[in-house]
């Protein structure tokens, strides 16, 4: 919950005024339940209604505040958006962005450039890939090709498996379909 520790954050402020709330009626009124009233008497007495905020939430995902399980999952989902655990640093490079195919012709391309240049590391293939194949490739660094060609190797080597089963050629040259089907970012 680092983002509610800076300052100025008007979430952390806001969750910080509501617990000092709390903790003032806890310590002066021990005996009075802790109840919405609490805090938002004028929406509930004078409205009959929820405040303003938990309806918005109850709209924003469909949920019918006169249905217990509904309240329950609504705080639920609430509690995990504010308070839930975040992995920190960036996302792990491979999210699946690219298809099995899109996968096994990087592993065919990448066989075509290191059989022109036999012996380069991956990272110069990845580089002579994106030059080589730039219009298939153009949504994608080379960086982000030399990350996903331990995947795309993995599925090319079971992709001619299945084919030397069937009695099938394995794949050495480009596929038929358009292989970036979904884009890069």
């Amino acid at each position: 919950m680092a983002w509610a520790k800076k300052k100025g954050n008007p979430v952390a402020l806001r969750l910080k005024n509501y617990r000092e709330g709390l903790d003032e009626l806890r310590r002066h009124f021990p005996e009075v339940p802790l109840t919405p009233l609490c805090f938002f008497d004028e929406w509930w007495t004078d409205r009959c209604m929820p405040p303003p905020g938990l309806s918005k939430a109850a709209d924003f995902f469909g949920l019918d505040l006169s249905k217990s399980e509904q309240r329950q999952l609504l705080l639920n989902i609430l509690a995990d958006v504010v308070f839930g655990e975040q992995k920190k640093g960036r996302p792990r490079a491979k999210k699946r962005k690219w298809d099995v195919l899109t996968l096994i012709q990087l592993a065919v391309d990448c066989n075509k450039v290191k059989a022109e240049a036999p012996g380069i590391s991956d990272k110069k293939a990845a580089g002579l890939i994106k030059n080589h194949f730039s219009g298939r490739y153009k949504h994608a660094s080379a960086e982000m090709i030399r990350q996903y060609l331990a995947d795309a190797r993995m599925w090319l080597e079971n992709e001619n498996r299945s084919r030397a089963d069937r009695g099938i050629a394995p794949l050495t040259t480009e596929l038929t379909r358009p292989v970036m089907t979904v884009p890069v970012e």
